[in-house]
């Protein structure tokens, strides 16, 4: 389905202790993309609007996008409707949470650029670069754990796939590291903590993207994929486009988000996800056991190719779509009012100025002396 029709505020006779436990479990999946837009505004956007913009990510834009893949909307249910793989498959939430917050970011971006930026040779407060790897370390820590939070998803998997699902995501995220932490090294001569950290959140989001369905070292490949674009986008973005992304929303979250839900098409190797998505519950492409796959499956298995890449690539446009629309939607009216606005505010501004200046350092506005000879 596209959107959810019944269970409005918990309530019904169809709400059992699943049902709360799911709601429990998106929460700080909410949370996050809420906050992801929210702080690639600051210090950009009125703070009014600011509070706009996250009721509208955290009470549409991210439920909608929820229901479609984690809640049994259209995007899982490709394998069901079209035989395309296991559906589009997204086990950590790289494209509900972090794609979908990435496009709207971009759109925010775009209507409301810097107003002032930081000089070249000025360097950022002592403790930014302190923060930003807590920070990372604090995601890395919190996101092991919150792939497993969702009922609805671990009830389908084994102990071994559990296990090896949060190895990939400690190996995707050290691995995110590295390239960052060396490249700047080479560069600069030290390292650089903030891109370091960048490429840190950029492995682990790619390796929840993957969660279960690779092998660790295919994990540990992506995540050096992942780090690898942190540098580069983050030049592109900053310098070319103008944007300055100050959170790195678009470096570390969108284009690491997509990376890895590509790679779930492609190198899947059928091991973990029986019946994932109630898609194969006893077997799959005619294989006893097989789970999601991809082209480079484990011996034994089918390969689910370009199936699977198709639902993914589907899910990866149509998320990443829906979050740069929706954006564009809701940014594109309020900066138009907000600029008016500032506008309208300068002027005022000037021609009190201009009033001073003509009527000497030493008087009062003309309107004011008007007033006082009336």
């Amino acid at each position: 389905g596209m959107a959810g029709l019944s269970g409005w505020m918990l309530s019904g006779a169809g709400v059992t202790a699943l049902t709360y436990g799911l709601f429990l479990s998106h929460l700080p999946w909410v949370m996050t993309a809420t906050a992801l837009v929210v702080l690639s505004l600051r210090g950009r956007a009125p703070a009014l609007v600011t509070l706009l913009i996250a009721v509208v990510v955290g009470g549409i834009v991210y439920p909608l996008a929820g229901n479609w893949v984690q809640g049994g909307g259209w995007l899982s249910a490709l394998g069901r409707n079209l035989n395309l793989g296991h559906g589009f498959v997204d086990f950590g939430g790289a494209g509900t949470v972090f794609l979908v917050a990435a496009g709207f970011a971009l759109a925010a971006l775009v209507v409301w650029r810097p107003q002032a930026i930081t000089p070249r040779h000025e360097p950022p407060a002592v403790q930014l670069p302190l923060l930003a790897v807590v920070g990372a370390l604090v995601m890395l820590a919190g996101g092991a754990g919150w792939l497993w939070s969702n009922p609805l998803q671990v009830s389908v998997l084994t102990d071994v796939a559990l296990l090896r699902g949060t190895l990939n995501v400690v190996l995707s995220a050290a691995a995110g590291s590295l390239i960052p932490l060396v490249y700047t090294w080479f560069v600069r001569g030290a390292s650089h903590p903030t891109l370091s950290a960048r490429g840190l959140v950029a492995g682990l989001i790619a390796g929840m993207a993957l969660g279960p369905f690779v092998q660790p070292g295919t994990a540990f490949l992506t995540g050096i994929l992942a780090g690898l674009t942190v540098p580069f986008v983050t030049y592109i973005v900053d310098t070319r486009l103008g944007l300055h992304d100050a959170t790195g929303i678009l470096s570390a979250a969108g284009l690491p988000a997509i990376l890895g839900l590509l790679m779930v098409g492609l190198l899947a190797d059928g091991v973990a996800g029986l019946g994932w998505q109630m898609t194969g519950l006893d077997s799959h492409l005619g294989v006893t056991g097989q789970g999601v796959s991809g082209l480079f499956v484990a011996q034994g298995f089918a390969v689910d190719f370009p199936g699977q890449f198709q639902a993914q690539l589907i899910g990866v446009v149509a998320l990443g779509l829906w979050g740069l629309l929706t954006g564009l939607a809701v940014c594109v009216p309020l900066g138009l009012i907000t600029h008016n606005l500032e506008r309208s505010a300068n002027r005022r501004a000037q021609r009190r100025e201009e009033e001073m200046v003509a009527t000497g350092p030493m008087a009062v506005p003309l309107a004011e002396a008007e007033r006082s000879l009336d």
